[in-house]
């Protein structure tokens, strides 16, 4: 299968996508989590995509700003800063070839989805999704300990990556379950039941928000990432794209 490399430029940042099998008129985006990029984690976006491009679908894969080897600061990354980098897949997307789209996301990326979601959509799929940032990790950002980091440094280390105040301000403010009702695409929800980052009751409680056609899979025995359950998480991913996108 063939991939097309695409730079972007927003803000005088240059932004890497790519776009596998390119030449379908359907379109999946994969969205990744918090620090992740376009293989992370594990490559199982690489081979999420190896198995719709078997089934003649396109898939646009990318590295949000400020994580390599798109350009910019890490620390310069807010909920607004990574919304705006969908918009402009999504609308460059949309002025190509491609009619339909379907987003899937993972973790973080779920709430900068829901902040980029219109009518145009086709599907979306979530993937341990975070809809209440206080109910995650993040809230380990705001332990005195923690607080104290940020207040002699300006910013917080995870995972490698500096983590500023402004997105660290923001977790207590993002919740949104009631953008939920706006969807009107077919949706599927994955989670396993032993996440200790996500709690697999965010998309429990998505789920019942839902009202349009929606399928859910909370799973046993695993945690976030889908470290040992790759071939699960993309079996059921393919299997809910063959029969609504």
């Amino acid at each position: 299968m063939n991939s097309h490399a695409i730079k972007i430029h927003i803000d005088s940042s240059q932004m890497l996508w790519t776009i596998d099998n390119p030449w379908n008129t359907r379109l999946i985006i994969l969205v990744p989590w918090f620090t992740g990029n376009s293989n992370w984690p594990w490559d199982i976006f690489v081979k999420l995509s190896e198995k719709l491009q078997k089934l003649d679908y396109s898939v646009l894969r990318f590295d949000f700003r400020g994580t390599p080897p798109s350009e910019w600061k890490f620390n310069n990354m807010t909920v607004a800063s990574e919304t705006e980098d969908l918009n402009t897949i999504i609308k460059y997307a949309e002025r190509l070839w491609y009619s339909d789209i379907s987003l899937l996301w993972e973790s973080m990326g779920g709430t900068i989805i829901m902040n980029s979601y219109t009518k145009s959509i086709k599907s979306m799929i979530f993937w341990y999704a975070a809809f209440d940032f206080s109910d995650t990790d993040f809230k380990d950002f705001l332990t005195p300990e923690k607080q104290q980091e940020l207040q002699e440094n300006w910013h917080i280390m995870c995972e490698g990556f500096q983590v500023w105040r402004e997105f660290i301000e923001q977790i207590p403010e993002i919740n949104i379950y009631e953008n939920l009702k706006n969807i009107s695409c077919p949706t599927l929800l994955l989670h396993w039941d032993q996440d200790k980052d996500v709690p697999f009751e965010q998309s429990q409680k998505s789920y019942d928000l839902l009202s349009t056609k929606k399928e859910i899979h909370i799973l046993p025995w695993a945690g976030h990432c889908f470290r040992n359950e790759q071939e699960e998480a993309i079996s059921l991913t393919v299997k809910f794209l063959k029969k609504c996108f």
